[in-house]
Parts: C-alpha cells; structure tokens; sequence
C-alpha cells in the first residue's frame, strides 16, 4: 500500500532534481559559447584598435622628438616606416603572427570545452 503513495513524490522529486541538473548544464554551455564567440569575434578585434592606438602613440612621439633635430621628421618617419613594413613583408611576419594568435585562441577555446 506505501508505493502508491510514494511514487508521486518519488516521481516529483527526482523530476525537480534532474530539471536542476540540466538548467545548470544549459547556463554553463550557455556561458561557454558566450565566452568562445567573444574571445573569436570581439577580442581579436579590440587588440588590434589598441595596437593602432599604441602605434600612433609611439610614430606621433618619434615625430616630435626628431622634429627638434632634423627639422621635418615626417619624411624620415614615412621612410622608416615602408623599410619596416617592407622587411616585416619579406619575412611574412604578418601571416606568422596570424597563425600563431589562431592557434593561441583555438587552445584556449579547446580547453574551455575539455577542462
């Protein structure tokens, strides 16, 4: 005569106890994806604002401070400039860094998944 009475409170605390169990299953997956879309899509792109922020910072000062010596540095700057540029082309500098930040964020997006 107990089971009767007991399989419905049986039946509804399990219930509730896997519903639980799943609801934070569901936010983790939820704040994973999140973070992975935000660390693919947002960060790549707000370093690269900061690099360009932290260049002008450094050609603005080095045109100032070549100003007083050689009268128009802007000539000199453009020129060390393309030599870099150049250079940093002929070494593929450029597709070296870009494989490495991808491989960098696909291990980072693989250890959230596999932790």
């Amino acid at each position: 005569m107990p089971i009767p009475f007991l399989a419905p409170i049986l039946t509804a605390t399990v219930g509730s106890a896997v519903a639980f169990c799943l609801r934070i299953f569901a936010t983790i997956f939820l704040v994973k994806l999140f973070l992975i879309t935000l660390f693919v899509t947002v960060l790549p792109l707000a370093l690269y604002k900061l690099w360009l922020v932290i260049q002008g910072y450094i050609l603005t000062e080095m045109m100032t401070r070549a100003g007083g010596v050689l009268g128009d540095p802007s000539s000199i700057t453009i020129t060390l400039t393309g030599m870099a540029a150049w250079a940093g082309n002929l070494l593929n500098i450029p597709q070296a860094v870009a494989v490495i930040v991808s491989a960098t964020i696909t291990g980072f997006t693989l250890r959230l998944f596999f932790k």
